[in-house]
């Protein structure tokens, strides 16, 4: 194998190099560690420096069947912690401050202020909020030019740009093409 195409290679799969139990993610701030419990099933947050537990909960898909982490990172721009889960093609955003959401877990007809519609909301510190994908994915990155955006990879080798203020799909990408400009 040529070095050009081995520095190709490891330059697409590094930054989509999952961390998953036992790896931990540092919170951007550094106050907490999220790492994963239970074969991927469990998410358990602690405070980093004294390793506390503050936060544990079971990673189940908004129909209640169970899931495991298969990608997890930090989302500094966001205060946040991104988990792709799977089977289902489901991300997981969960706050890492106080003053976040609410986040409602279902159809809501105004967000406009003082107006509460929904019937399942989240907010404060470890608030979760959902992102429903298209097809599952295996990795997770942040994209480099855009602060409200991830990249995330698909089984198949494809790459998807998951704009995270909108919470929806906004871009594909076949496998092999790079969606950032080198």
């Amino acid at each position: 194998m040529t070095h050009l195409l081995r520095v190709l290679l490891l330059s697409i799969l590094i930054p989509f190099a999952p961390a998953l139990a036992g790896d931990g993610v540092t919170s951007a701030d550094g106050r907490f560690v999220a790492t994963l419990d239970d074969d991927g099933a469990t998410l358990v947050v602690a405070d980093a420096t004294s390793g506390e537990v503050l936060h544990r909960r079971a990673l189940d898909a908004r129909d209640g069947s169970p899931q495991r982490a298969v990608a997890m990172i930090a989302v500094p721009d966001r205060q946040s912690i991104l988990i792709a889960l799977a089977p289902k093609a489901e991300l997981w955003e969960v706050a890492l401050f106080e003053e976040a959401g609410p986040f409602h877990q279902g159809f809501v007809h105004s967000y406009l202020t003082g107006m509460e519609e929904s019937l399942a909301f989240e907010v404060g510190l470890f608030a979760r909020q959902r992102i429903f994908l298209s097809e599952p994915v295996t990795a997770l990155m942040l994209h480099p030019d855009d602060r409200l955006s991830v990249l995330a990879r698909r089984a198949d080798g494809s790459t998807v740009r998951i704009q995270l203020a909108v919470r929806r799909e906004i871009q594909t990408f076949a496998p092999g093409e790079w969606p950032v400009a080198d």
